[in-house]
């Protein structure tokens, strides 16, 4: 979900891949067909909006945001951008446009970004901020693309200087990337209970009861807001603090069954005489298909994001379970368009240096997917593959952050 503090503010999802000044703009296509940097977040001198602004943004995909500046008077204008954590790396360009959309000359490539030294733009030492200075005219509308260059991206601030205003503006990217032991730590302090009642969860086969199980299992506690998160296997105690008569929101994620979630007061549904408390799991049949909820690749390849092996092991763990059972793998895209190549990814393996058509990128990843499961063991005669592009989107004129998420995808088909 993403917050907006303020009405005038839009999100913007871009992936055009405008690296440095020294590229042509039409060497970085966007994979997706939502490609709209004219609804950027808007400032406009006098300021009309107030001062340290704090907006925050989630896509799966993001790796550009925009602003969009303006000024009444001619003047002279003063910004510095710097990423707000030590591991986030971005490079900055300033587009001057005098009518017409900016979106379709950068997509074309008839527009180029400001010169440096026009802007007197310097960077740091530590290369963590970027100064520039703008000579505005009150005629013209300015484009700032903050664009991620690193595989962090939690986000970065901008400040703002003239002779009669100031204005700082935090842009958050959630989720940022954090270790997996702080991740653990902040997971156990979620669920807090003066008087807890412990419940054992168990998620058990419908069909074959003692089938080895390993799943996502989240427990909502709808008063307070709060969740907990439990990486479920059938192999270990999986003990959950909770309220005795109270109601949670239980949802299970396991790959090959169908999605469990519901409203379930547990302590009414545990196993009398026992501390049990027991979900069964409905397999999927032949020709369901399923989603891969926490599959994600960086922006224009098939470079899987961190997070990925856990699902990856519940799929194979299901595919273990089930040994005469085949899956087709297909891979999804947001539109139809050409991706080249992004330089900056140049020294980076294979995966990240990806070249051709969206159809062509989502049977590599696809195919990915499959290279990961052979290593856990799987056999090769188990999984097909197929790339479908933006043949299948499941909304067909994407213009939300919630809408490209469904359309970019990865499925897994029992076949």
């Amino acid at each position: 979900m993403i917050s907006v503090l303020n009405r005038g503010f839009y999100i913007l999802f871009v992936v055009a891949l405008l690296f440095p000044i020294t590229y042509q703009a039409q060497d970085f296509i966007n994979e997706n067909s939502y490609f709209e940097c004219d609804k950027a977040f808007e400032i406009t001198l006098p300021l009309t909006i107030k001062n340290n602004q704090t907006v925050f943004y989630q896509y799966e995909e993001q790796f550009s945001f925009w602003y969009k500046f303006s000024s009444l008077n001619d003047e002279v204008v003063h910004f510095e951008i710097s990423p707000l954590d030590s591991n986030s790396r971005y490079n900055v360009f300033v587009y001057e446009n005098d009518g017409g959309s900016l979106c379709h000359k950068v997509f074309n490539g008839k527009i180029k970004p400001l010169k440096d030294q026009l802007l007197d733009k310097q960077a740091s030492i530590s290369g963590l901020l970027t100064k520039f200075n703008l000579n505005t005219s009150a005629q013209k509308n300015y484009y700032f693309c903050v664009l991620n260059t690193s595989v962090y991206n939690c986000g970065h601030q901008l400040k703002l200087a003239s002779s009669s205003d100031s204005i700082a503006v935090k842009a958050i990217h959630i989720p940022c990337v954090v270790e997996e032991e702080d991740q653990q730590k902040e997971k156990e302090t979620l669920v807090s209970n003066s008087n807890p009642f412990i419940a054992l969860i168990k998620l058990k086969d419908q069909i074959e009861n003692d089938n080895y199980i390993k799943a996502e299992i989240i427990i909502k506690d709808k008063e307070f807001n709060s969740e907990i998160k439990i990486d479920y296997d059938s192999s270990k105690v999986n003990s959950l603090a909770i309220e005795k008569g109270k109601e949670y929101l239980v949802s299970c994620i396991a790959p090959g069954y169908q999605r469990f979630k519901h409203n379930i007061i547990i302590s009414d549904y545990m196993i009398s005489d026992s501390s049990d408390f027991i979900i069964y799991l409905k397999p999927l049949k032949s020709g369901d298909i399923f989603l891969m909820n926490h599959i994600y690749f960086y922006p224009n390849t098939y470079a899987l994001k961190s997070g990925a092996n856990k699902e990856l092991d519940y799929l194979a763990n299901f595919l273990n379970n089930n040994e005469g059972l085949q899956i087709e793998l297909s891979g999804h895209t947001n539109g139809k368009n050409k991706i080249k190549r992004n330089k900056a990814y140049k020294k980076r393996s294979v995966q990240w240096n990806f070249e051709g058509s969206s159809r062509k990128l989502s049977m590599y990843r696809a195919q990915e997917i499959k290279r990961k499961l052979l290593k856990k063991g799987i056999d090769e005669s188990r999984i097909s593959t197929k790339g479908f592009g933006g043949d299948k989107m499941i909304i067909k004129d994407a213009k939300t952050i919630e809408a490209i998420q469904k359309n970019v995808r990865v499925e897994a088909k029992i076949i």
